[in-house]
């Protein structure tokens, strides 16, 4: 399926996305604020699939008018990718089973009064679902287990690494790096967007900038997975941080995997 600027192609579970150069997709990308390199005519992996999929309707919604790819299972679920908070984050994932949508028969959009466009599922009762809303919902999540604080002094140079995560409103952030022996301290804040689910963790776009210096901003992916450590005396209670892309979110490169321990007080 292509919508403009935006070819999706799927194969059984497959699913990938390319971004074509037009006057249209310049313009929504623009509106969106998005100021890196469009990756034009590259075939991009979504990954974080695990349904069958009997349909892919593309379009923009909300305000800004962001781009998204929504997907109907074949036991009428509906999964999105918010194709932006993908392209700044360097990683394309699939959101799973939309909660509260379902026996869904097709999916339709439609501007509202203000001009605005919103997607709908059509369910076998003829019941309209905003999807809009769900999605904000959906985005703004965080499994309890992951909120808290987590530390590390286990790094190659010694330093220590703090990493608070809280709930308010939508997913925020808060790390500090500490410098033992040193009177250095770098903190960096911002907020989290949930992408989907993969075998690494719950995956989220991040948006950060430092906290003291109002430094440049910095996006990229990770996969946040909590954990039992076993190999102590005494069990902890763990968070793993995995790089997906963009730039490093705690570690030096895509792929590391970073693990704090949980910290009280």
């Amino acid at each position: 399926m292509t919508y403009d600027f935006l070819t999706v192609t799927r194969r059984g579970r497959e699913i990938t996305l390319r971004f074509h150069e037009t006057l249209r997709g310049d313009a929504v990308l623009e509106a969106c604020g998005y100021m890196g390199d469009v990756p034009y005519g590259k075939e991009l992996p979504v990954n974080g699939l695990y349904g069958n999929y009997t349909r892919v309707f593309c379009d923009t919604i909300g305000e800004l008018g962001a781009p998204y790819v929504f997907l109907l299972t074949e036991e009428g679920r509906v999964e999105y990718v918010d194709v932006l908070s993908c392209l700044k984050a360097g990683y394309f994932c699939a959101s799973g089973p939309l909660l509260g949508v379902s026996d869904v028969n097709s999916i339709f959009s439609a501007s509202d009064d203000d001009g605005f466009q919103h997607v709908y599922a059509i369910t076998g009762s003829e019941e309209a679902i905003d999807l809009n809303r769900r999605i904000a919902a959906d985005q703004n999540t965080m499994a309890e287990r992951l909120v808290g604080v987590w530390g590390s002094s286990r790094t190659a140079d010694g330093e220590e690494k703090y990493l608070s995560l809280t709930l308010a409103g939508c997913d925020s952030f808060d790390l500090t790096c500490y410098y033992p022996g040193r009177d250095a301290e770098t903190g960096a804040t911002g907020y989290l967007i949930y992408l989907g689910m993969t075998a690494d963790g719950a995956v989220y776009a991040y948006r950060s900038w430092e906290r003291y210096s109002g430094g440049p901003v910095l996006e990229g992916a990770i996969a946040l997975n909590a954990a039992y450590d076993y190999g102590e005396i005494i069990p902890a209670f763990t968070l793993h941080i995995t790089e997906l892309g963009g730039t490093p979110f705690i570690g030096e490169r895509t792929g590391e995997t970073t693990v704090l321990a949980q910290t009280f007080g």
